[in-house]
Protein backbone atom coordinates (compact mmCIF):
# COMPACT_ATOMS: atom_id res chain seq x y z
CA UNK A 1 0.00 0.00 0.00
CA UNK A 2 2.64 2.60 0.84
CA UNK A 3 5.02 1.28 -1.47
CA UNK A 4 3.32 2.74 -4.12
CA UNK A 5 3.62 6.05 -3.24
CA UNK A 6 6.35 7.72 -5.05
CA UNK A 7 8.10 10.57 -2.95
CA UNK A 8 9.27 13.64 -4.24
CA UNK A 9 12.74 14.14 -5.09
CA UNK A 10 14.88 16.37 -2.39
CA UNK A 11 18.11 17.32 -1.23
CA UNK A 12 18.29 14.40 1.15
CA UNK A 13 16.90 11.97 -0.93
CA UNK A 14 19.70 9.48 -1.90
CA UNK A 15 21.50 8.85 -4.98
CA UNK A 16 20.58 5.36 -5.34
CA UNK A 17 16.70 5.91 -5.31
CA UNK A 18 16.90 8.58 -7.95
CA UNK A 19 19.55 6.65 -10.58
CA UNK A 20 17.17 3.36 -9.68
CA UNK A 21 13.38 5.17 -10.66
CA UNK A 22 12.82 5.06 -14.05
CA UNK A 23 9.94 7.97 -13.69
CA UNK A 24 13.53 10.14 -13.45
CA UNK A 25 15.18 9.58 -16.16
CA UNK A 26 14.10 12.25 -18.39
CA UNK A 27 15.12 14.61 -15.79
CA UNK A 28 18.79 13.31 -15.34
CA UNK A 29 19.24 13.80 -19.04
CA UNK A 30 17.47 17.41 -18.80
CA UNK A 31 19.35 18.74 -16.50
CA UNK A 32 22.84 17.03 -17.53
CA UNK A 33 23.44 14.69 -13.97
CA UNK A 34 22.82 11.62 -15.89
CA UNK A 35 25.91 11.88 -17.83
CA UNK A 36 27.64 13.05 -14.07
CA UNK A 37 26.18 10.12 -12.83
CA UNK A 38 27.52 7.63 -15.13
CA UNK A 39 30.66 9.38 -14.81
CA UNK A 40 31.35 9.04 -11.58
CA UNK A 41 29.73 5.45 -11.20
CA UNK A 42 32.15 3.73 -13.61
CA UNK A 43 34.89 3.44 -11.63
CA UNK A 44 32.92 0.82 -9.04
CA UNK A 45 35.02 2.25 -5.97
CA UNK A 46 32.94 5.93 -6.41
CA UNK A 47 29.46 3.71 -7.11
CA UNK A 48 28.57 1.96 -3.70
CA UNK A 49 30.07 5.65 -2.03
CA UNK A 50 27.98 7.62 -4.36
CA UNK A 51 24.81 6.14 -4.21
CA UNK A 52 24.72 5.66 -0.31
CA UNK A 53 25.22 9.79 -0.22
CA UNK A 54 22.01 12.02 -0.30
CA UNK A 55 21.64 13.95 -3.81
CA UNK A 56 22.86 17.52 -1.50
CA UNK A 57 26.35 15.71 -1.53
CA UNK A 58 26.75 16.34 -5.29
CA UNK A 59 28.13 19.73 -5.05
CA UNK A 60 30.96 18.11 -3.65
CA UNK A 61 31.73 16.95 -7.24
CA UNK A 62 31.90 20.10 -8.96
CA UNK A 63 27.86 21.18 -9.19
CA UNK A 64 26.34 23.47 -7.50
CA UNK A 65 23.78 24.08 -5.45
CA UNK A 66 21.54 26.03 -8.22
CA UNK A 67 21.96 22.69 -10.48
CA UNK A 68 20.93 20.24 -7.86
CA UNK A 69 17.87 22.71 -7.89
CA UNK A 70 16.91 22.59 -11.42
CA UNK A 71 17.29 18.82 -11.30
CA UNK A 72 14.62 18.70 -8.13
CA UNK A 73 12.23 20.87 -9.87
CA UNK A 74 12.29 18.88 -13.38
CA UNK A 75 12.61 15.35 -11.35
CA UNK A 76 9.08 16.59 -9.30
CA UNK A 77 6.92 18.01 -12.17
CA UNK A 78 6.05 14.46 -13.20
Amino acid sequence: MGSDVISDVTPNTYISDITKRYELQQALEVSGMKRLFDQLLMDESNRELLENLPLRAIVTVGWTIDQMNNFIQLANQN
